[in-house]
C-alpha cells in the first residue's frame, strides 16, 4: 500500500500539466482555475509535511520526491509566467 504523504506527492506532481494547461487556455475563468490548482498542490505539500511526521510515514522515495514535485511546481509556474511576460 502507497504511504499518504506518497500519495500527495504524486497527485502534486500530476497536477502540474492540469495547472499549465489551465494557464494557457484563455479567459479568466481559466486562470482562476490554474491559481486554484496551484493553491491545491501548494497545501497538499504542507499535508504532506504534516502526514510524514505525524503518521511516521516517511519514507526514502518521498525524502527523494518530495523536493523535486515543489520544484516542479514552482519552476513550471515561473516559466508560464516569463513566457507570458508577466515576470
Amino acid at each position: 500500500m502507497i504511504a499518504l504523504p506518497n500519495a500527495l506527492t504524486i497527485m502534486r506532481i500530476l497536477l502540474v500539466p492540469v495547472f499549465a494547461v489551465a494557464f494557457v487556455m484563455p479567459g479568466d475563468a481559466a486562470r482562476l482555475v490554474a491559481f486554484a490548482v496551484f493553491v491545491i498542490a501548494s497545501v497538499s505539500d504542507a499535508l504532506d509535511g504534516f502526514a510524514a511526521r505525524k503518521l511516521n510515514a516517511g519514507s526514502e522515495f518521498g525524502r527523494m520526491l518530495d523536493p523535486i514535485a515543489d520544484k516542479v511546481l514552482v519552476a513550471v509556474a515561473l516559466m508560464m509566467l516569463v513566457a507570458e511576460g508577466t515576470l
